[in-house]
């Protein structure tokens, strides 16, 4: 999930 993702991403839902 996005969970494992680090908080570098600007927004998750962005990076579906």
């Amino acid at each position: 999930g996005y969970d494992d993702i680090p908080k570098e991403i600007p927004d998750p839902d962005a990076v579906k």
